[in-house]
């Protein structure tokens, strides 16, 4: 993805404790470079509602990086099936894709999210 992520799956994203438990694990000593914090509620199989926690920044409105990693580790845990909706509670909705180009159900390599913009506050389009 680029940027180092965390994904932890939580029943309710209104109550997840965003803002405390992003900021500790944003600076664990696990993630030596600091690590971006997503916090995913799977709402459907192909639906996830997402908020996160950037390293040095704060809750975001939206984090494209993060949506990624939400969905590619939704789907390697069996959570998720693309294509998948990720609604970014303080932001625009995306729809992700993630594409496996791999031959094992565990190889990823080459996990990647494309995406096609519009205006803010419209949906955005995977191909």
């Amino acid at each position: 993805m680029g940027n180092p992520h965390a994904v932890i799956v939580v029943d309710d994203l209104d109550k997840a404790d965003v803002v405390g438990l992003g900021a500790a694990l944003g600076q664990h000593g696990c993630f030596p470079q600091g690590v971006n914090v997503g916090f995913m509620q799977v709402v459907a199989q192909q639906s996830i509602r997402l908020r996160v926690f950037e390293r040095g920044s704060g809750e975001t409105l939206a984090c494209g990086t993060g949506a990624c990693a939400a969905v590619v580790s939704g789907c390697k845990l069996g959570l998720l099936e693309s294509p998948v909706e990720v609604n970014v509670s303080r932001g625009n909705t995306h729809d992700r894709v993630a594409r496996r180009r791999g031959t094992g159900a565990d190889d990823w390599p080459g996990d990647h999210c494309l995406r096609r913009h519009s205006r803010p506050a419209r949906p955005h389009t995977l191909i």
